[in-house]
C-alpha cells in the first residue's frame, strides 16, 4: 500500500506499480483498497503497510492506524513488526534533497492478532494489537541503535510479548 499522491509522478509512480504497490487514499474509507489488501492477504501474499501514514522525525513513533488491526482479524494472517532506521536522515520531512546514509531494516517476530487482543470489548481489542505493534517497532529499533520514544498522543502504550529481532542490514 502506498499513498496515492505517490502515484502522481510518472516514472516514480509506474516504478512501484511494476513492484506490486497500490495506491490508498489517506484520511478517508478507500474500500478499493481495504478489498484489494483483504484480497491479497487471503491469498498467501505479503502486504507492506505502514502503520504511521507518514514518514517520522526519527525520534518519535506516531500512533498505529487500527486498519492493521482490521486486517489481521479479519484475515488472520500473522503480522511481522519492522523497523526502519535511518530514513529520518537519508530524506529528512520537509526537506526536498537528502543525505547518503545507511538504512537499516530490522524484523521482528511474527504475531497474530488473536495473541495480543484479550479484551471483551473489540474497541480495546484493536486498541491492544495496535499498542502491541507500537512497542514492538519501538523496542526493535532501540536494540538496534535508534532511540526511539512513542508519541504522547497515546495513553497506555505498553510492551506486550516482544521476541529478539532478526536483524538484516
Amino acid at each position: 500500500m502506498a499513498k496515492e499522491e505517490l502515484f502522481k509522478n510518472p516514472l516514480f509512480g509506474k516504478l512501484i506499480a511494476s513492484l506490486g504497490a497500490f495506491p490508498v487514499k489517506r484520511g478517508e474509507t478507500d474500500t478499493e483498497s481495504i478489498r484489494k489488501t483483504i484480497s491479497l492477504l487471503e491469498e498467501g501474499e505479503v502486504v507492506l503497510i505502514f502503520p504511521e501514514g507518514s514518514r517520522g522525525d526519527g525520534e518519535t513513533i506516531q500512533e498505529m492506524s487500527r486498519g492493521i488491526a482490521m486486517f489481521a482479524k479479519r484475515t488472520k494472517v500473522p503480522v511481522i513488526p519492522v523497523g526502519v532506521i535511518g530514513t529520518n536522515v537519508v530524506m529528512p520531512r520537509g526537506k526536498s534533497k537528502g543525505t547518503k546514509h545507511l538504512i537499516t531494516i530490522v524484523y521482528g517476530e511474527p504475531f497474530t492478532y488473536d495473541e495480543v487482543a484479550t479484551s471483551g470489548n473489540e474497541k480495546q481489542n484493536r486498541e491492544l494489537f495496535a499498542s502491541a505493534l507500537q512497542s514492538k517497532i519501538v523496542e526493535l529499533c532501540n536494540a538496534n541503535g535508534s532511540l526511539i520514544r512513542i508519541s504522547q498522543t497515546r495513553s497506555g502504550s505498553e510492551a506486550i510479548g516482544y521476541s529478539e529481532p532478526q536483524t538484516e542490514r
